[in-house]
């Protein structure tokens, strides 16, 4: 599925898998879920079972921001907006930090901002996790990058929200359909 029907279907798989309860599948039929786009839906305080990991398998292209949605996420990313305008910037000297103005007084208020950001600590709300093995997809003209990631880099990008400007174009299906008709860069 993608986007909510890629969550969905992460759901539904994931109850199939953690519970006899259900004995809906014919005897000899497994669960596999493919996700493209979807939001993280899992949260947990330990290390994801390997029976997920091994049949969850979760796509995202480029800098898509629904697989970066959760409340804690966008908390996050809320308390980070608070801290930057905490800095007093005027709207020039913000515009200097983002468009990668050169003067050194834009390189000072870059740095102010980082390590604003860097400070920056959500714990009120949950982080949700991606529930499977995370894929990352990047185009690069007429191919596309594939990369799996670790545990660790999955739950940092369902945790952080990219602000880009293709960040909403990166979501569409046609976008992920048009990824997997190119030539696979490992």
């Amino acid at each position: 599925g993608h986007s909510m029907g890629g969550s969905i279907a992460m759901m539904i798989t994931l109850e199939l898998l953690r519970s006899n309860r259900y004995q809906v599948l014919p005897p000899g039929i497994s669960v596999r879920c493919v996700a493209l786009g979807s939001a993280p839906v899992y949260r947990t305080e330990g290390d994801l079972s390997a029976q997920y990991l091994e049949k969850i398998d979760i796509y995202i292209n480029g800098t898509d921001v629904v697989p970066r949605l959760s409340l804690g996420s966008v908390a996050k990313l809320l308390a980070m907006l608070r801290a930057v305008d905490g800095l007093g910037l005027s709207l020039e000297d913000q515009l200097g930090v983002v468009m990668w103005r050169e003067d050194e007084a834009s390189e000072s208020k870059r740095q102010r901002v980082k390590r604003a950001l860097r400070d920056v600590r959500q714990d009120r709300f949950p982080y949700l996790q991606h529930p499977g093995h995370v894929t990352s997809l990047t185009t690069r003209g007429n191919s596309v990058e594939v990369k799996g990631e670790g545990v660790e880099n999955a739950r940092d990008i369902a945790a952080n929200m990219e602000i880009n400007e293709t960040m909403i174009t990166d979501h569409l299906h046609t976008v992920y359909r048009d990824a997997f008709g190119k030539q696979v860069i490992i």
